[in-house]
C-alpha cells in the first residue's frame, strides 16, 4: 500500500485499500452468540465485519464486533450505528437483527449484505459498459430513497463512496456503514475522493453533503471513470488541496446521457452547499431522468420556445400585412397620378413605393414560412399535448383569410384543407357551419332557384337546385359559390352569382324589370356589392374592395360595324366624317378604314363583317355615339366606369373571367383562338364568353372604352383583345390609352342607369 492509501486509512480507518487483518489480528468470533463464524468480511472504521451461520434459523448473517483497539470508542460508535440502522426502513438498509455485548465488545448481528460492492463493478468493463445509462443511475434509486428517509429523520450518512454501496444479484443496493461520520472543525471526514467540497476544506457534514457522494458515484456511473482521478505522486494533503475548491469536471467528450442527468450532476456537484440540490430534489431529479420526464420536460420547454417564436412571427405577418396594405394604397395613388410618360425623376415616388411593397411581400411570406417551421418543429416535441396543433390551425386560419381577401381561392382552399385535417380547436365547426340566404325581390309572386357552382370542363356551370318562394329568409346551405335565378311572372329570367363564404349571412335586395324596362339588346345588373379587383394575375388589377352600384344596364354586345355605319349615316356628312373609324398612330397621319360612298355615305370595307365590333374610334367618337343613341331612344346612355364594366364582366363572386376562374384559348377571342392570323370575329362567335348577367365578349374581341381615367392624360380601357394573351383577358385586367387614340383593338359599349320605354325617333324626341 503507498502512502496515500496508508495516510488515508490512518486518519479515517477502513477508507484504505489495506487489506483486513494485515496489520491487527480479528478478534476472537464470541460464542456467546450462538452463531457459526464462516470467515472475516472486512474490516471497517469501527469494527470487523464477519460472516455467520445461525443454525436455527438455518440462514448466513453478517456480524459486525467493535474493535478492540478503539476501546469505548469503537463499542459507542457501532451501538450508535446499530441504533440509526434499525430506525431506518427501507430496502436498501440492510436490518438489525440482534445487538449482543459479549466479552466487553459490542456485536451487532444483520443481514448478510451481497460481497460485490459497486467498486467492483466499475472494475468490471464488460459488466459496466453493457448497461446502458438508464440502468446504471436506476442503481442508485434505492440508496438515494435511503438517505431519504434518513435526513428526514435527522440522520446523516457523512460517507457515500462506492465501498459502501453493494449490488445484489437482483441488482438491488445496499448503503452500508450508517455509523454517522461526524468530523471536528479542520479535521478530514469521509472519503476524500467522494467527499463535498466543504467537507474537503474540514467542515461538518451536512445532509447536502451526502448529495455530493451520490453525485460523484453518478458522475461515475456515466463516465466510467473516478470522478478525481489521483495524479501520478500525488499524496493525499496535495489531492485534498487540490479538489476542495475545485468545480466538479464535466462529463467526458462523447459520452450521451438522457435528458435531465447533465442538470442532475451539475445541481448535486455543485461547490456551493447553498446552491446544491436536498435529497428530495436529487430524488425527483432522479426519477424524472430515468422515467423520461425529464426529457418529456425538456420537449415541452423546447416546444413552448418554438410556439412563442411562432406566435411572434404571426404577429409580425399580420403587422407587415396592414403595411403592405398601405404600401399597396399608395402604388395604386402613385401610378393614378403618374402618366406613363413622365420622366424618371417624376416616377421617382412611385418606384419607392413599388420597392417597399415587393421588400414587405417577401418580408411578410418569410414570417408566415417561420412561423409555420416553428409550429411544425414544436409539434414534434410533444405528441400529447395539441397547443402545437392550435397554433398550426391558427397559422392556417390566417392564411386563409389572407387569401380569402385577395381572391386567391386556391390557396384559401389548400389553407381550409389543412385546418379540416387535425381540427383541433374546432376552428372547422365555423367552416363546416351553413351560411344564411335571404333574397328579397319587388315582384311578390316571384321564385329563386339556388343553383350550385360547379367547375365542369373549366367553366363554372349551375347544377339543378331548389327552388324557393319569395322572400328568402335565412336559408341555410354550405359556404360555396352558387347562381340565383330569379323568376316573376311576365319578367325575364335574373342570374346572379353568390359567394357563400364561412358562417356568412347574405343579404339580397333585387328588382325585376320587363324585357321593355330592359331595353332591345341590353341586359340588366342587379344593384348591391360586388367584388372589386384583387386579382394578382390581372394586369394592374386594382386592389380589391367590395363597393355597391345600383341598378343598370348594359348592352349584351359591343357596338357593331353595322351599329355604327347606321350612326354615320344619320349624322350630316360634315359631321359624319369626323367620326369614320380610322387608325391613329404616334408613328404616322391617321388612316382611314372606311370607303366613301358615290352617294356622299361612308361603309366599311368589303371584308368587313357587319356583325363585328367596331374598332378605330376614340372615346370621342364613343361620347358622339352615346349622345345620338340617347337622342334617338330617348334613353340616356353613356360609357360605363371602369367599376361598373367589371362588375358586368365578373359577377359579383370575383371570378377571374366571365366564365369562371380557368382559362382556355377557345372560350374567347384572343390571339390563339383561331388557327391562322389572328383578326377581329363577330360578336357573338365566342358564346362561351358570357358574363353571368348575360353580357357577351366581356372578355376577349375587343377592349372597350370605360368613361374612367388612369391619370391625368389617360382613359382606361377594359378587357382583353384579339389581339392579346390570357392575363389580360382576366376581368380585373386594366391598362389606360390616350383619349385620343384609333386602334385596331379598341371598341365599346354601353350603359343606361334608367330603364328603357317604347323607342321613338329623333325627330319625335325633338317635339
Amino acid at each position: 500500500m503507498d502512502d496515500f492509501e496508508g495516510l488515508l486509512e490512518d486518519l479515517v480507518p477502513g477508507a484504505g485499500r489495506r487489506a483486513a487483518g494485515t496489520d491487527l489480528e480479528a478478534p476472537v468470533f464470541p460464542r456467546e452468540l450462538g452463531l457459526e463464524p464462516l470467515g472475516l468480511i472486512g474490516r471497517g472504521a469501527s469494527g470487523w465485519v464477519f460472516r455467520a451461520r445461525d443454525p436455527v434459523l438455518d440462514r448466513e448473517v453478517a456480524v459486525k464486533i467493535s474493535r478492540p483497539d478503539q476501546g469505548a470508542t469503537a463499542r459507542d460508535s457501532l451501538l450508535a450505528e446499530a441504533r440509526r440502522t434499525a430506525r431506518l426502513d427501507h430496502p436498501s438498509v440492510l436490518p438489525v437483527h440482534r445487538l449482543v455485548v459479549a466479552g466487553g465488545l459490542v456485536c451487532v448481528e444483520y443481514r448478510l449484505a451481497p460481497l460485490r460492492t459497486l467498486d467492483a463493478l466499475f472494475s468490471d468493463p464488460e459488466d459496466l459498459a453493457g448497461r446502458s445509462i438508464v440502468a446504471r443511475l436506476a442503481l442508485l434509486r434505492g440508496p438515494v430513497g435511503a438517505l431519504r428517509v434518513a435526513h428526514r429523520q435527522g440522520l446523516v450518512h457523512g460517507d457515500v463512496h462506492p465501498a459502501n454501496l453493494l449490488i445484489g444479484t437482483d441488482d438491488t443496493v445496499y448503503l452500508l456503514d450508517w455509523a454517522g461520520t461526524v468530523s471536528e472543525a479542520g479535521l478530514l471526514s469521509g472519503t476524500p475522493t467522494h467527499a463535498a467540497n466543504e467537507v474537503l476544506a474540514g467542515q461538518r457534514h451536512t445532509p447536502v453533503s451526502d448529495v455530493f457522494g451520490i453525485g460523484a458515484v453518478a458522475w461515475e456511473l456515466c463516465a466510467g471513470r473516478p470522478l478525481r482521478p489521483r495524479r501520478h505522486g500525488e499524496d493525499l494533503g496535495a489531492f485534498v488541496a487540490r479538489w476542495q475548491a475545485r468545480a466538479a469536471p464535466r462529463l467526458p467528450e462523447g459520452v450521451v446521457v438522457p435528458p435531465g442527468v447533465p442538470e442532475l450532476l451539475a445541481g448535486a456537484l455543485h461547490p456551493d452547499p447553498a446552491r446544491r440540490l436536498d435529497m428530495e430534489g436529487l430524488s425527483v431529479a432522479l426519477d424524472a431522468a430515468l422515467s423520461g420526464a425529464a426529457e418529456r420536460a425538456g420537449r415541452r420547454e423546447r416546444r413552448d420556445a418554438l410556439l412563442s417564436t411562432a406566435r411572434d412571427a404571426l404577429i409580425r405577418y399580420r403587422s407587415l400585412g396592414r403595411e403592405l396594405d398601405d404600401e399597396r394604397t399608395v402604388v395604386a395613388i402613385q401610378h393614378a397620378r403618374v402618366p406613363g410618360h413622365a420622366p424618371a425623376i417624376a416616377k421617382r415616388a412611385m418606384w419607392e413605393a413599388e420597392d417597399r411593397a415587393t421588400a414587405l411581400e417577401g418580408r411578410r411570406a418569410m414570417q408566415w414560412v417561420h412561423a409555420t417551421e416553428a409550429a411544425m418543429l414544436a409539434r414534434t416535441m410533444d405528441d400529447e399535448d395539441r397547443a402545437a396543433e392550435v397554433m398550426i390551425a391558427e397559422l392556417w386560419w390566417n392564411r386563409m383569410e389572407d387569401m380569402l381577401a385577395r381572391g386567391q381561392d386556391r390557396e384559401a382552399g389548400l389553407a381550409v384543407h389543412h385546418i379540416l385535417q387535425s381540427d383541433p380547436d374546432g376552428r372547422g365547426s365555423v367552416l363546416r357551419s351553413p351560411c344564411t340566404l335571404s333574397v328579397d325581390v319587388s315582384e311578390p309572386s316571384a321564385s329563386v332557384e339556388v343553383q350550385p357552382l360547379v367547375e365542369e370542363r373549366r367553366r363554372l356551370v349551375p347544377q339543378p337546385g331548389t327552388t324557393h318562394p319569395t322572400p328568402v329568409v335565412g336559408l341555410a346551405l354550405p359556404a360555396g359559390r352558387y347562381q340565383l335565378r330569379i323568376h316573376a311572372p311576365d319578367r325575364p329570367s335574373l342570374c346572379v352569382p353568390v359567394r357563400l363564404e364561412r358562417s356568412s349571412k347574405a343579404a339580397l335586395s333585387v328588382r325585376l324589370f320587363s324585357a321593355t324596362e330592359r331595353g332591345e339588346g341590353f341586359v340588366h345588373v342587379p344593384a348591391g356589392p360586388f367584388i372589386l379587383g384583387g386579382d394578382p394575375s390581372a394586369p394592374r388589377a386594382m386592389p380589391r374592395c367590395r363597393p355597391t352600384l345600383g341598378d343598370f344596364f348594359v348592352q349584351v354586345h359591343p357596338v357593331t360595324v353595322a351599329e355604327w355605319q347606321a350612326f354615320l349615316a344619320d349624322l350630316d356628312p360634315a359631321v359624319a366624317v369626323r367620326h369614320v373609324p380610322a387608325e391613329r398612330s404616334p408613328l404616322g397621319p391617321e388612316r382611314m378604314w372606311w370607303i366613301h360612298t358615290d352617294e356622299g355615305g361612308w361603309c366599311p370595307p368589303p371584308a368587313w363583317s357587319p356583325r363585328w365590333p367596331v374598332v378605330g374610334i376614340d372615346v370621342a367618337d364613343a361620347e358622339a355615339y352615346a349622345e345620338w343613341r340617347s337622342a334617338r331612344s330617348g334613353r340616356p346612355v353613356r360609357l360605363p366606369t371602369e367599376e361598373e364594366w367589371e362588375k358586368v364582366a365578373r359577377g359579383t363572386d370575383g371570378r377571374g373571367y366571365p366564365w369562371g376562374d380557368r382559362f382556355d384559348p377557345t372560350f374567347a377571342h384572343m390571339r390563339g383562338s383561331r388557327a391562322g392570323r389572328p383578326g377581329p370575329q363577330p360578336v357573338d362567335a365566342f358564346p362561351i364568353d358570357t358574363s353571368p348577367f348575360g353580357a357577351r365578349g366581356m372578355a376577349g374581341g375587343v377592349r372597350e372604352w370605360t368613361a374612367s381615367w388612369l391619370d391625368a392624360e389617360r382613359v382606361v380601357v377594359r378587357g382583353g383583345s384579339w389581339a392579346d394573351e390570357a392575363a389580360d383577358l382576366r376581368c380585373a385586367s386594366r391598362r389606360g390609352v390616350p383619349a385620343d387614340t384609333r386602334s385596331a383593338t379598341v371598341g365599346f359599349r354601353l350603359v343606361s342607369e334608367v330603364p328603357a320605354y317604347p323607342p321613338f325617333s329623333s325627330r319625335e324626341a325633338m317635339r
